[in-house]
């Protein structure tokens, strides 16, 4: 008999569902009379999974660990992507295995967020340009097109209201740093047209 271990190295809080499928002495159970079984994980906790397994179990429990992504300590550490479950065989992992993990997630998730900050800065400047183009179209105007925006999108921890953990905040700032060629100054006038 052994035990799986099961830790949570995020800032959420997870519920791993299983079934077991055979019992202790390793004989089939009838899987419609088995009901779901689950094991709630607060960011950072490990917990067991179901007290003393026989080997059929851990196999299979194992098995489903993996359809939905956990690892190891080692492999997780290996891994390029976020781990959201990390379990081990036998024995508990440490708490410096746990932090590794969480640090490595948290790492992956900062820079995931600055692709996607920097990614929606440039469909935001696009869409700006646009915008300024159909109006122009949609009025009969002449404003002058930006050749350049600078499109900024910020994400901070706000203050919390509640135990989950600080709030995230972000926003989008646009800015014109100089105008565009041949359009109006700052506090100037655009330039008459002429008469054709």
């Amino acid at each position: 008999m052994t035990k799986i271990f099961l830790a949570n190295p995020t800032r959420q809080h997870q519920r791993f569902y299983y079934r077991l499928d055979f019992a202790a002495d390793g004989m089939p159970l009838n899987p419609r009379l088995q009901g779901n079984k689950h094991t709630p994980l607060r960011p950072g906790e490990q917990q067991p999974i179901h007290g003393d397994l026989a080997p059929p179990q851990v196999s299979e429990i194992i098995e489903q660990l993996k359809t939905y992504g956990a690892k190891t300590p080692e492999e997780a550490k290996r891994s390029r992507a976020v781990v959201t479950l990390i379990y081990q065989e036998g024995r508990q992992m440490t708490a410096n295995q746990i932090n590794d993990i969480f640090r490595m997630n948290k790492g992956l998730k900062a820079h995931e967020g600055q692709v996607r900050r920097r990614n929606a800065a440039i469909v935001s400047s696009d869409a700006i340009v646009h915008q300024v183009e159909e109006m122009n179209a949609a009025m009969n105007t002449d404003i002058a097109v930006p050749d350049k925006v600078d499109v900024e999108f910020e994400q901070v921890e706000g203050p919390s209201d509640n135990d989950d953990g600080p709030r995230l905040e972000e926003g989008i700032r646009v800015r014109r740093e100089a105008p565009p060629k041949g359009g109006p100054k700052r506090g100037g006038k655009a330039p008459a047209r002429r008469a054709a």
